[in-house]
């Protein structure tokens, strides 16, 4: 059931609104933030994995634009070429079946990009890495490089790898303020 949920479209799940206000600074959050190959087998709620895609790409609230990036990361060029996706498994994120989902973060929305368990096939692209598969939702940074090369040449996969690093880390201290930790 998609009760934590509001359903746009048959492929499009609405996430709950990002918490903006956090219990855990972010010096605690670096100090303690470890990556982890086990996972707990209880589903992630949909406000865990609302924070967590907020805090790899989501837009800012307005009111809290004054002048400013719109998004929680920095983009060169304010091009913002990185696109999210979260990967599930069966009943490992409440309300969301598996699949493959790109994130929206202008609607804070899941839209469904391929149905079915896939994290047995991307822990094999992932070099063999089988741990991933046991995770109960794997998100996915990818950078559509023309975005940035189109301003900046050659130069533009520079920038975006810099912002998925941005992202990554965005996601790691999210994790650890949120009690969850990342692999």
């Amino acid at each position: 059931a998609l009760a934590p949920f509001q359903s746009l479209l048959a492929a499009e799940i609405k996430l709950p609104k990002p918490n903006t206000k956090g219990k855990l600074s972010v010096e605690a959050a670096m100090v303690s933030k470890k990556s982890v190959r086990t996972f707990a087998q209880t589903p992630l709620t949909s406000s865990q994995v609302s924070q967590m895609l907020w805090a790899a790409n989501g837009d800012l609230p307005v009111d809290a634009i004054a002048e400013a990036t719109r998004k929680v990361i920095p983009s060169a060029g304010a091009i913002y070429p990185l696109e999210i996706y979260l990967m599930t498994g069966k009943d490992t994120v409440e309300g969301v079946p598996a699949g493959v989902y790109r994130y929206n973060a202008q609607n804070n929305s899941l839209e469904l990009v391929l149905e079915g368990d896939n994290r047995t096939q991307l822990a094999y692209a992932c070099l063999g890495q089988l741990f991933i598969s046991r995770a109960p939702a794997v998100v996915i940074i990818a950078g559509a490089i023309g975005r940035s090369a189109a301003k900046y040449g050659p130069h533009g996969y520079k920038y975006t790898y810099m912002e998925a690093g941005n992202a990554n880390q965005n996601m790691y201290l999210q994790a650890e303020s949120i009690g969850l930790h990342m692999a």
